[in-house]
């Protein structure tokens, strides 16, 4: 495999839906509608076109020598639409995440917003205010708590820690979750720009920042705002799945020399679901109950706060460093933590 093309990959999917954001802040531009959807499918699969270019300018565009067709502007914008295997790979991925993850939507769902201005208005709504005990009724007053759009680097204050956590509908209505993504997506904006000298974050050099900053703002988004659907996961972890996915898809059907072959007969293998394409890798560190309360009294709450941290710490690097063994990037690390860590792997 070509290590410049599987990191295109996974960046793809980390952006793939970006245009889903800025379509909700009313940052975009005018469409012809017929021609949106004859080369696109989705408005916001075009949008996610023009934003990467606003962003990133060249650097979206970016061939590796030998692969002229494989961009980050392509892979990700292409995914409901794609013209090469390539582009499937993207467009594959998504379809695999977004049919594991989402429900159908039910009466309580229903926020009656309908039409275009329903995207902009649903919110990103909490499973646990949905958890019941079993053989108990679901209760006559069920609602579904909400999360506000904020991103988290503004939370972690005493004042602001409160709103990291979801609340009833009346107290978030609909303008308000509008008005909110406006904000929330300046700030997004802003978070990707070098303040020293306004330049915009380099797409390859720092994606390790971009993931972040895209988890840092993108957690409270709901993935998908369809009336049909519950918007109970957000668009950060969508995306990362896409990332992951789309990372093993080329892994598996990539030649030695990272090329992908574009036959019809490769086509049908892309969206063979029946091969066994993924490998889910759990790692465990053991002797954490040892290690973490064989402690002396004194001191024993920073001793047991500063252990408790060296565990996760060590989960997340080994995980990383295992991820780089295999050339992936970061979304394939599905889960680290409390000495446990899930990666997903070709």
């Amino acid at each position: 495999m070509n290590a410049d093309v599987l990191k295109i990959i996974s960046i793809a999917g980390i952006f793939h839906d970006i245009g889903k954001f800025a379509e909700r802040a009313g940052d975009i531009q005018k469409t012809n509608k017929d021609e949106v959807h004859q080369e696109y499918r989705y408005s916001h699969a075009y949008h996610t076109e023009k934003v990467l270019e606003n962003l990133f300018g060249n650097r979206a565009g970016w061939n590796p020598p030998g692969f002229p067709q494989v961009s980050v502007l392509n892979l990700s914008s292409r995914h409901h639409r794609p013209r090469t295997n390539y582009e499937l790979i993207i467009a594959e991925a998504d379809r695999i995440a977004s049919g594991h993850e989402r429900m159908k939507a039910d009466e309580v769902s229903n926020y009656d917003v309908g039409g275009f201005e329903r995207k902009r208005k649903v919110p990103l709504i909490s499973i646990l205010s949905r958890i019941h005990l079993e053989g108990k009724p679901h209760s006559s007053q069920q609602e579904d708590w909400r999360y506000k759009l904020r991103s988290t680097i503004n939370l972690f204050s005493k004042e602001k820690l409160e709103e990291l956590f979801p609340c009833s509908p009346g107290l978030y209505k609909a303008a308000e979750v509008q008005e909110d993504y406006k904000t929330l997506w300046q700030n997004f904006k802003q978070a990707i720009t070098v303040k020293k000298d306004t330049k915009i974050l380099d797409l390859f050099d720092n994606f390790e920042t971009l993931f972040e900053i895209c988890q840092e703002h993108m957690w409270c988004i709901p993935a998908s705002t369809r009336k049909e659907e519950m918007p109970d996961v957000s668009l950060f972890e969508h995306c990362k799945t896409t990332a992951a996915l789309a990372s093993c898809l080329y892994c598996f059907h990539a030649s030695d020399n990272g090329i992908i072959d574009q036959s019809i007969e490769e086509e049908t293998r892309i969206k063979d679901r029946a091969l066994p394409k993924f490998l889910l890798f759990c790692g465990d560190i053991s002797g954490i109950q040892k290690f973490v309360y064989q402690i002396s009294s004194k001191g024993a709450y920073r001793a047991l706060k500063g252990r408790s941290f060296l565990i996760q710490l060590l989960s997340e690097l080994i995980a990383r460093r295992l991820v780089s063994e295999f050339d992936l990037t970061t979304p394939n690390i599905l889960y680290a933590s409390g000495g446990k860590f899930y990666l997903l792997l070709p």
